[in-house]
């Protein structure tokens, strides 16, 4: 896939950046990357955008993923659970342990502002949690989680997106982020699929707030007073929730 080593792809990639849209960190790149890969990654996101990375959201089978696969999980029971019946596929992430050549959650600690956690089929995410972004104890080198809503292609997406749960979304005041994957169906003969159109073009005519995503979480951080610690039956539940949202998609 296209990387900023690219320059044409970077040249793009600074485009959006110019027209208002966040480019978030997502791993130095689709296979798994040690320790020096990573920091290389890091400088060549700085020399393109001018900046660090403050978000990010990991791949799903990365050696380098931070708190991935069972050590997503603080309780024991949704471990063994994982363990049990989760995708054998998935690396538990080292990126957070430091013996591993994919250390790099000190860099992390230094860089970034935001970790995507969990992921859910429910496009108002304060039904899930109130505690958005949150933070956990024993995760060092993440300042704070946050959740999201997946559609992995764009039927799913369209289904997400759906009339019916925007106004839902609206009538709740609810606080959505949503997580896809654009080469996934979205683009057809040239042409943006008709549903995508049709739903991001309702979405707009919603009396929404649509901003990058760290400038919501900062928003919503400040308006909470911080970072929120998640810990007990606060915590054991979004972690549930996600096993019970993983079973009904």
């Amino acid at each position: 896939s296209d990387t900023l080593a690219d320059p044409e792809y970077a040249s793009y990639a600074r485009h959006l950046q110019e027209r208002g849209f966040e480019i978030a960190f997502h791993g130095a790149r689709m296979e798994s990357s040690e320790r020096a890969e990573i920091i290389e990654a890091f400088e060549v996101y700085k020399q393109n955008l001018g900046r660090y990375p403050v978000a990010y959201a990991a791949h799903g089978y990365n050696r380098d993923n931070l708190y991935w696969g069972i050590d997503r999980f603080r309780f024991r029971l949704w471990r063994w659970l994982y363990a049990t019946f989760g995708d054998g596929r998935e690396y538990p992430g080292e990126g957070h342990r430091v013996e591993s050549p994919f250390y790099w959650a000190d860099l992390a600690e230094r860089h970034l502002r935001y970790v995507r956690s969990f992921t859910y089929d429910d496009l108002n995410l304060w039904n899930l949690t109130s505690a958005i972004p949150y933070r956990t104890a024993g995760t060092h080198g993440v300042h704070a989680f946050f959740p999201s809503s997946d559609a992995d292609n764009v039927e799913e997406f369209i289904e997400l997106l759906s009339p019916a749960r925007q106004a839902q979304l609206e009538r709740e005041g609810g606080l959505a982020i949503v997580s896809t994957h654009f080469g996934k169906g979205f683009l057809r003969d040239g042409c943006v699929h008709p549903g995508v159109i049709e739903v991001l073009t309702r979405l707009s005519q919603r009396p929404g707030w649509f901003p990058p995503v760290s400038a919501l979480l900062d928003y919503v951080a400040d308006a909470q007073g911080g970072v929120a610690l998640l810990k007990g039956y606060g915590l054991f539940r979004l972690e549930g929730l996600w096993f019970w949202h993983g079973i009904r998609r």
